[in-house]
């Protein structure tokens, strides 16, 4: 079982400039990592310029990675992908690495109890390119 926690540290909003915010994920348990399609985050940028219900920008400063250490991989950079469907809210946080592109290592909310399958999450990244509409809100967070 994964006891990963990553801790991610963003810079305050224009009214909260001196005030730090931040979202706590769960790591991923699965057996290989869980590749995200190579073409995914360049893909959602382009519908951004269409879609006003698709946010993207600049705001994360720190990841902490916290609890046992599992995986050896470097991560280059993280992507947080955020989104509301039915006034549901959940999140995924994305890892790059150097061997396996693009990877999903966190899940959120931290305290979500469904766990969700790699079929299940590889269906909201196609709805998230496919059917955006669907969605309240889309937020990318680098």
């Amino acid at each position: 079982m994964n006891k990963i926690i990553y801790k991610i540290v963003c810079i305050g909003g224009q009214k909260n400039k001196e005030k730090k915010m931040n979202l706590t994920f769960k790591g991923v348990d699965f057996d290989e990592p869980l590749k995200i399609p190579s073409n995914f985050i360049v893909d959602l940028k382009k519908l951004s310029e269409l879609n006003q219900n698709i946010l993207i920008f600049k705001n994360i400063e720190e990841v902490l990675k916290l609890g046992e250490k599992v995986s050896l991989n470097v991560i280059n950079y993280y992507n947080l992908l955020l989104f509301q469907l039915k006034n549901k809210k959940e999140g995924f946080l994305i890892g790059n690495t150097k061997s396996d592109g693009d990877i999903l290592i966190g899940i959120w909310p931290f305290n979500k109890k469904h766990e969700s399958s790699k079929d299940e999450i590889f269906a909201i990244f196609d709805d998230l390119l496919n059917k955006p509409t669907e969605f309240d809100k889309i937020c990318l967070i680098n």
